[in-house]
């Protein structure tokens, strides 16, 4: 999720995401979808989520 090519770690649209917009479909008396936005860092530009400790990082970082 970070726009970056996962082989070389590079980012050649130079953007930087920072959320995600996601389509759920909520369940009730009737079925809708709803959007949710999830923010991928803190303010502080640190990732908010648990990465994998081996596979979690592209390859030059």
């Amino acid at each position: 999720m970070t726009g970056r090519n996962s082989k070389d770690n590079d980012r050649p649209s130079g953007a930087e995401i920072s959320a995600l917009r996601v389509l759920v479909q909520m369940a009730g008396p009737t079925l809708r979808w709803t959007a949710l936005v999830l923010e991928l860092g803190d303010e502080d530009g640190r990732p908010v989520w648990l990465e994998h400790p081996d596979r979690g990082k592209g390859p030059s970082r």
